[in-house]
């Protein structure tokens, strides 16, 4: 999914998340977003981009843990 709540008001947000949630039993989801709180929300491990490449990958905890804020 490519930015799939972009645009949305917080209601459509929210009701978003809630479906994606409800539907991840079984399932691996490829999701790309701009918002850190929105990829805590639905994702269990985190990769973050820049430039093309990998830069870093693994929880929001680990990732919170290891690198400054703004990386």
């Amino acid at each position: 999914l490519d930015e799939p709540t972009s645009g949305m008001d917080p209601h459509a947000r929210r009701f978003t998340w809630d479906l994606l949630r409800s539907q991840r039993e079984g399932r691996t989801v490829v999701l790309t977003t701009h918002f850190l709180d929105e990829a805590e929300v639905l994702s269990d491990r985190l990769a973050i981009m820049a430039h093309g490449a990998l830069r870093a990958c693994g929880s929001a905890a680990f990732l919170k843990a290891h690198f400054p804020p703004g990386f």
